[in-house]
């Protein structure tokens, strides 16, 4: 009977620790990152008695010693996210922690995605660690020029940064080789010149009618008796003349046309102070194909490609090119014959570069091959535009943004992006055997294992995550499973103590037997 006080001490002493567990989730009901503790219990040990009824049944007649708690895992289920206005608050959603290295070299591991730029632009957390994770491998410091110094505004300062590669991805180093992530402020990217222009279009070989003036200086005035005579021979035959005539009242336009074998004279009224005369002549012109190219110099400075490709017949074009600078003055031209075959695809071109800049217009039709990746002609083809040149002009940091892979990218002023780092989100063979250290932080033990990352047959890392900014993972704490937890273990727990009571009155009673 006494171990009937035994189990029952072990019984409230293991439903208060449950009970301990419950009350710190729920005090955690608002921290950013909190996992929920779960507690996990076990029996202790258990007595065999003597066999009973010669059953020879070994488990028959064994009685339990009471139980205790077993251990206190943490619940993996996705938190919530909640939207902020930190671009360095970044929400896990998936499997991993962030690392955080402290003053003293020691890293520990957090869901909690809290962050900010430290005032020697370390990316840290709330409590001023370093955030982990694998910098460009092109991230130098750099001088910086008088024209970035005046972008910036900082005229006196020479510290600056630039990124030496596009990489827009990075490849994450080795989990043990991660470092603290920096953000400087006077990251810069200077300007590079245009060496390449690729232009891909449908040319239209349509034909108008268009009216051209010709100056005439070969018509003579006659003035007789209040009358104008404009006469004039060897014009083209039906030759329409505008005239432009001045009487002294303001100017007017008078139409004449010459016979049919060149001659004209026209007479009217008033005296004709002063004239112009001019022939139109209405002329077929081919549809002229324009292009506006912006392209760079060495320095950033804007400077545009007019291009006008216009055609001569229905597979001949004329292209010609003018490299102008911000004032529009001629930098440079070019021109040259553009050839298409009877089936669109380009034939020749002539202009293929101006001022040292590329011009792809395509590669020419050979042996049955190619001829369609750049300039066509091909009749009620529906291709869409497309002209693309490399360089851009010098841009300062704008601002950072950070996408879902966890690469933090740096935005400029001139519209171009880089990396600049990226999170390093660690996991482990046994998540489980981590040591909550509290502040919502964990570090390793010998049965969590090391940090890794999983990684495919190649070695690449496949990501068990995605990086959310701009928003929070708050605590995983369900409140209606926590306060029926704890009205379970509460119930639990009376049960226990009633097992005492009632043990000690079955004792009382087999003493009071022997009165």
């Amino acid at each position: 009977m006494m171990r009937s006080f035994y189990n029952g001490v072990s019984g409230v002493k293991t439903h208060s620790f449950g009970m301990d567990l419950l009350a710190n989730n729920i005090s955690n009901i608002n921290t950013v990152g909190y996992k929920a503790a779960m507690p996990e219990f076990k029996d202790i040990f258990y007595q065999t008695g003597n066999d009973v009824g010669g059953l020879n049944n070994f488990g028959a007649n064994q009685v339990g010693l009471a139980a205790s708690g077993l251990s206190s895992t943490f619940s993996q289920k996705q938190g919530a996210l909640v939207s902020s206005q930190n671009t360095f608050d970044v929400a896990l959603e998936g499997k991993g922690f962030y690392g955080i290295k402290d003053y003293d070299g020691n890293t520990y591991y957090t869901r909690n995605g809290a962050f900010n730029i430290d005032s020697d632009f370390n990316l840290v957390d709330s409590f001023g660690r370093f955030v982990l994770g694998t910098m460009n491998a092109g991230f130098n410091a750099s001088a910086m020029s008088e024209n970035i110094k005046e972008m910036f505004g900082k005229v006196s300062s020479n510290a600056g940064f630039t990124i030496s590669n596009n990489d827009l991805d990075i490849k994450l180093n080795a989990p043990n080789a991660q470092t603290p992530i920096t953000l400087p402020r006077t990251l810069f990217m200077n300007a590079v010149a245009t060496t390449n222009v690729n232009i891909k279009a449908n040319l239209s070989n349509a034909f108008h009618e268009e009216d051209k003036y010709i100056n005439l200086d070969n018509i003579e005035l006659e003035i007789d008796n209040n009358k104008s005579t404009f006469k004039a021979s060897n014009l083209e035959p039906n030759a329409r003349i505008l005239l432009e005539v001045d009487r002294g009242d303001g100017s007017d336009t008078i139409e004449a046309f010459a016979d049919e074998f060149g001659n004209l004279e026209k007479t009217i009224s008033g005296n004709v102070n002063s004239f112009s005369a001019r022939q139109v002549k209405t002329i077929n012109v081919g549809a002229n194909n324009k292009f506006d190219i912006a392209t760079y110099d060495a320095n950033g400075n804007i400077r545009k490609i007019d291009l006008q490709i216009q055609a001569i017949d229905k597979l001949n074009f004329k292209a010609t090119a003018i490299l102008k600078d911000t004032q529009g003055n001629t930098i440079s031209e070019a021109s040259g014959n553009i050839i298409f075959n009877t089936d669109g695809s380009l034939n020749t071109n002539e202009l293929d570069q101006i001022d040292g800049i590329n011009l792809n217009l395509g590669s020419p039709r050979v042996d049955g091959k190619g001829g369609y990746d750049g300039l066509t002609c091909i009749d009620n083809a529906k291709i869409e535009r497309y002209v693309e040149a490399n360089g851009y002009p010098a841009g300062v940091l704008k601002d950072y943004a950070i996408d879902e892979r966890g690469n933090i990218l740096a935005n400029f002023t001139n519209g171009k992006s880089q990396a600049v780092a990226k999170f390093a989100v660690f996991n482990f063979v046994n998540e489980q055997g981590l040591h909550k250290n509290g502040e919502n932080e964990f570090s390793t033990t010998p049965d969590s294992g090391n940090p890794i990352f999983f990684t495919d047959a190649n070695g690449n890392v496949i990501n068990s995550y995605k990086i959310k900014s701009n928003y929070l993972e708050q605590s995983n704490v369900d409140l209606g499973t926590e306060l029926t937890q704890v009205i379970i273990f509460q119930k639990a727990y009376e049960a226990n103590a009633k097992s005492i009571t009632t043990a000690d009155q079955m004792l009382k009673r087999a003493i009071e037997m022997k009165k």
